[in-house]
């Protein structure tokens, strides 16, 4: 199991919700986030660096395709399942918290999705649990996903060197939250906290 799962299984009601709802902050918060330009939604446009990859988004994403499941649930106990145009690879029971919004969403594949699927979903954020989910040898590479004019992610804890712990998950959730610029994201996430523990 992803150490992201197990965390919002075992995690959220305290370290989740103690740690990071104080430190999800607006978009661009500890960010190499550019100023603000007449009209843009707040916080944008906002760059961030992520497994050696800048992405700078000019507005919050609307149509995310989020790859592995742990990406997706995390999505999900964000209050952004509104905003995932599809998914991909689900290899567990969802979290029964989530089930209900999981049912609402598009499954574009078993496990991956063809670039032709991918692309068809019309995405504008691509979210990948693992680095597999961005096999260049399949065409779903970040570069070629940029040169589409899709942003992306990949879950921190599949590029950090060492031990992966709550740090990084703090990471993780506040830069998956920055871009969605979604300002209930972490009182959404409170919320559900609960619900979202139960095996």
């Amino acid at each position: 199991m992803s150490r992201t799962r197990a965390a919002l299984r075992a995690f959220t009601p305290v370290a989740l919700l103690i740690s990071l709802t104080g430190c999800a902050g607006s978009p661009g918060d500890g960010q190499d986030a550019a100023a603000g330009t007449p009209g843009a939604a707040p916080g944008f446009p906002y760059t961030v660096t992520n497994c050696g990859v800048s992405s700078t988004y000019q507005a919050p994403p609307r149509r995310a395709v989020t790859m592995n499941q742990h990406a997706t649930e995390l999505m999900l106990a964000l209050g952004l399942g509104d905003r995932i145009a599809g998914s991909a690879y689900l290899d567990d029971a969802v979290l029964p918290a989530y089930r209900p919004a999981y049912d609402k969403i598009k499954v574009l594949a078993g496990e991956y999705p063809s670039k032709e699927v991918l692309l068809g979903a019309d995405p504008d954020f691509v979210y990948g649990g693992y680095a597999s989910a961005f096999d260049k040898t399949q065409g779903r590479d970040r570069e070629g996903l940029a040169t589409s004019g899709i942003n992306s992610r990949l879950n921190v804890e599949y590029c950090t060197e060492g031990t992966v712990g709550l740090d990084q998950l703090k990471t993780e959730i506040t830069e998956s939250r920055g871009p969605s610029a979604y300002p209930s994201a972490a009182r959404s996430s409170s919320r559900t906290s609960s619900a979202a523990s139960t095996p």
